[in-house]
């Protein structure tokens, strides 16, 4: 795909920038609407936000396999694996 970048503030005419633009989806999410509580999903690449940290490719070979992680909205499901939860009246 071809994008062309036209006239702005100060600049001439006819002073077109042209870019190439490659995109995609960059995260996936499969819910069922039977059960919307659980879903499916894959993020291109991984969850970290910084180049250095062990997450930010951890989820590409999955993404190009077409897998998926299980995400789920019970309360119950969650909290049986949670390692901490926020609790904002502790000091």
């Amino acid at each position: 795909m071809a994008m062309h970048i036209g006239k702005g503030p100060g600049r001439a005419e006819n002073d077109e920038i042209p870019y190439r633009v490659f995109h995609g989806p960059a995260y996936r999410l499969v819910v069922d609407l039977a059960d919307p509580l659980h879903a499916k999903f894959v993020i291109a690449g991984g969850n970290g936000g910084r180049a250095d940290s062990d997450f930010s490719t951890n989820q590409y070979e999955s993404w190009l396999k077409g897998e998926f992680f299980s995400l789920t909205l019970e309360r119950e499901e969650i909290d049986e694996h949670s390692v901490w939860q926020f609790n904002k009246t502790e000091k």
